[in-house]
């Protein structure tokens, strides 16, 4: 069990890079960065990489503005404190972010893209990662952060209604015209991320390793506060 000391000097801080890739952190707190001597984990995003099979030595390629701007900021912290370690980081989902919020309110459409798999991770799976990482006083520089049973969202979607009977989700075929940049930039690089640090060094073992499943529970819950 964690000792609670340890827990009040750990926070969690997501600060976006602006459109220049500038990270407002370092901009009003750089100097401190600079001449800071403990660990720091910059939470940057897989959007760096290119397409196919991601491990931590593939180069960043990224494909979309979306990826340069988190590239560019990785260098910006990398370059304040050279000590800086990156977590490259899956969609977040949790209990405030899931699709099964929108679907409940009366939306059960399901984007589809041919042959299209996200790479996911859950809110406490990536508390958790964080934290061990720490304790065990690992040094890596590049992290990635993801589950490995990977699986659509229109079957995980699928799995859920069936499971709770309700209605049938509505497939809506891609298209790269109807949607908007920031969407495009997701579904247009295809990418299978694999995480050797999480699991021949820390060794983790994932809460939520099946985004179905963890998502069947989420939206119980959520049918249950309402």
């Amino acid at each position: 069990m964690l000792q609670k000391s340890f827990l009040k000097k750990i926070s969690f801080l997501q600060s976006p890079p602006n459109e220049e890739g500038l990270d407002p952190v370092i901009q009003n707190y750089g100097k401190s960065i600079a001449s800071n001597k403990n660990k720091i984990i910059y939470f940057s995003a897989t959007s760096v990489y290119g397409e196919g099979e991601i491990e931590e030595e593939t180069k960043p390629d990224p494909k979309h503005n979306r990826g340069i701007i988190r590239l560019n900021a990785e260098e910006e912290w990398i370059k304040t404190n050279p000590k800086t370690l990156i977590f490259r980081i899956a969609g977040i989902y949790g209990p405030k972010r899931h699709p099964m919020i929108k679907y409940l309110e009366g939306n059960n459409e399901i984007l589809v893209k041919k042959d299209y798999i996200p790479n996911r991770i859950h809110v406490e799976d990536l508390s958790s990662i964080a934290i061990q990482f720490l304790i065990k006083n690992l040094n890596n520089k590049i992290i990635n952060v993801c589950d490995q049973n990977k699986v659509s969202s229109y079957e995980a979607v699928k799995y859920v209604t069936e499971k709770l009977k309700l209605k049938e989700p509505l497939i809506i075929k891609y298209n790269p015209n109807q949607v908007s940049d920031s969407l495009k930039s997701f579904y247009e690089s295809n990418r299978i991320i694999k995480c050797k640090v999480l699991g021949n060094e820390l060794k983790y073992k994932y809460k939520y390793p099946d985004y179905a499943k963890a998502l069947l529970n989420l939206t119980k819950k959520l049918i249950k506060n309402k």
